[in-house]
């Protein structure tokens, strides 16, 4: 037992350090091979599967492994259609919130969904890299990438116009990185989407100016690509002396048989127009030699189709009717690849418009969310401003009961039995002491924090008894005063019923706050009144209305 301990003791340091060492040596792979995945990519694919099992990283080691890989494996030309574990990785480096990293992957993951065939989802991860890589600084060359290859998917889709912007982006952000060779490939884009459009001459601007930096960056594959294009738009303007220079330089760069192929049977073309029939029928030949290979039923047709139109000029009618079964061998091989191509075209574009429906709709339920979002805000911005507007109202109502019962109280107070005047006499006549009585016995301290049932309540003891009589109050103060308020109504009579009792209460040195309540009015309704019947009886501004009235009605 105790040999087994120190076994365990002895063994796990051995482990930890070689476990260690091992993460250790994978990480300097990795800082190796990103340091040459751009000029080597080979080399940098081999240092990566050279780290045993990278599962065992630490998560953000583990990532940066995989998106290395996936790289490696693009640009050294393997097939990525099986390398989903970018997914995973374009996940992790989203939630990370890495936006440059994202980017990267995003772009990845579309590279796989296009070599998977699923150009749908394709186009939605390059969309989604592009918006990563627009929160990026300096990433020019991943952005330049990212624009090249929606470009890609809408000339596929024969959407020209749109692929044309996003390649004028593509070669802005390459010129910016000076990474010349994919600018150079961008512009011969530019030039093939042009020549779609049957626009030669903006086509040979690009293609010639593509050229220009193929030749410094000294990539043969896009110097033979571009050089063919330019001897094909001098064949079209029948310029044929141009047209077999371009493609005579064009076989020199070219290394790919079919390419080689493509541009013999140009060459071969040339030299049919020109008449020199053998000539052309040498290079027919060897462009079926190199087709052996790998053919291609459209380069075949024609060649076919061009070597059975010489021969029956020729009047070998024998040797033209084998090429003319050839050539509808390769015709019917066409219409084949056609029809399958067709369909596979409008499943394309059934899935391109089904990306913009779904981009539509995601739209149109965001908007909708924003719209209820802003009707309930508003829904309780008018409940904010209805209970404001209610507390508001009952703190008014609250002031000004209290005002009343304040007031009303005072008028109590100044009420004398003994005194023979008419304020006594209407105070007596609006029973003020049993009125400020039932006042104070009903009202409760908790009753008082109530605004409204406050008003209410004095409204109800106030002005709920017997209504004032005003004959008998003229009487008396005619009485009191010798006639005086016969006099006024006669002086005076463009006062109404109203402004004639207020004006009555004014001379009897009743105060605004008094006279509201005797009248059952507002203050605010008695100030406004008290104005207009000193504009109806003439006083001047400033004027005592007392005083005035003194000396403007005459006694009887």
């Amino acid at each position: 037992m105790r040999q087994l301990k120190l076994y365990i003791i002895l063994i796990i340091p051995i482990f930890y350090f070689s476990c260690s060492s091992e993460s250790k040596n994978a990480r300097e792979h990795i800082n190796i091979a990103e340091s040459l995945i751009e000029s080597k990519p080979d080399s940098a694919l081999a240092l990566l599967d050279s780290v045993l099992y990278p599962e065992n990283l630490s998560n953000q080691n583990m990532n940066r492994y995989y998106l290395l890989w996936v790289q490696a494996r693009d640009r050294s030309h393997k097939d990525i259609s099986k390398d989903t574990i970018i997914f995973k990785v374009k996940n992790y480096y989203k939630r990370k919130d890495n936006a440059e990293k994202a980017a990267l992957a995003c772009f990845y993951s579309g590279k796989v969904l296009r070599a998977q065939k699923n150009n749908k989802d394709a186009m939605t991860a390059y969309m989604e890299a592009e918006t990563y890589a627009d929160q990026t600084q300096e990433n020019y060359n991943v952005k330049g990438l990212i624009q090249s290859h929606i470009g890609y998917l809408y000339y596929n889709e024969l959407l020209q116009d749109e692929a044309l912007t996003r390649f004028k982006k593509a070669v802005n952000y390459f010129e910016k990185a000076k990474n010349f060779k994919n600018e150079a490939y961008t512009l011969r884009d530019i030039g093939n989407s042009f020549l779609l459009k049957k626009e030669s001459d903006s086509a040979f601007y690009y293609y010639q100016k593509g050229l220009d930096i193929a030749d410094i960056s000294k990539d043969s594959v896009c110097q033979s690509s571009i050089r063919m294009n330019i001897g094909a738009i001098f064949k079209k303007q029948e310029d044929y002396v141009k047209s077999k220079e371009y493609l005579n330089d064009a076989i020199i760069y070219a290394s790919n048989p079919l390419t080689k192929a493509k541009i013999y049977s140009t060459l071969a073309q040339v030299l049919n127009s020109e008449n020199k029939n053998d000539s052309a029928i040498y290079y027919f030949e060897k462009s079926l030699d190199l087709l052996k290979g790998d053919n291609d039923p459209f380069i075949s047709f024609k060649i076919y189709k061009s070597l059975s139109e010489i021969e029956e000029a020729k009047n070998n009618y024998t040797k033209a009717l084998e090429y003319n079964k050839d050539c509808i061998t390769n015709l019917y091989n066409i219409y084949e690849k056609n029809e399958n191509q067709s369909i596979l075209e409008i499943q394309k574009k059934y899935d391109f418009e089904l990306i913009k429906n779904t981009n539509n709709r995601l739209l149109i339920q965001r908007q909708f969310l924003i719209i209820v979002m802003l009707g309930l805000g508003l829904i309780i911005l008018v409940i904010f401003f209805y209970f404001y507007y209610k507390n508001q109202k009952k703190g008014r109502a609250l002031l000004e009961a209290e005002q009343k019962i304040i007031q009303l109280s005072q008028m109590a107070k100044s009420y004398n039995k003994k005194e023979d005047s008419f304020r006594n006499k209407l105070l007596h006549h609006f029973d003020i002491l049993k009125k400020s009585a039932l006042l104070e016995g009903f009202l409760r301290e908790d009753e008082k924090k109530y605004g409204e049932k406050l008003l209410k309540k004095f409204n109800e003891i106030v002005y709920n008894q017997a209504t004032l009589d005003w004959n008998i109050l003229y009487q008396t103060m005619n009485e009191l005063h010798d006639g005086f308020f016969d006099s006024l109504r006669e002086t005076f009579p463009q006062l109404d019923e109203s402004e004639f009792r207020i004006c009555c209460l004014i001379y009897s040195d009743f105060t605004n706050s008094e006279i509201s309540i005797i009248m059952g009015q507002s203050i605010n309704t008695v100030t406004s009144k008290r104005s207009t019947i000193r504009k109806k009886i003439g006083v001047k501004d400033y004027g005592n209305i007392v005083d005035y009235l003194n000396s403007s009605v005459k006694k009887k």
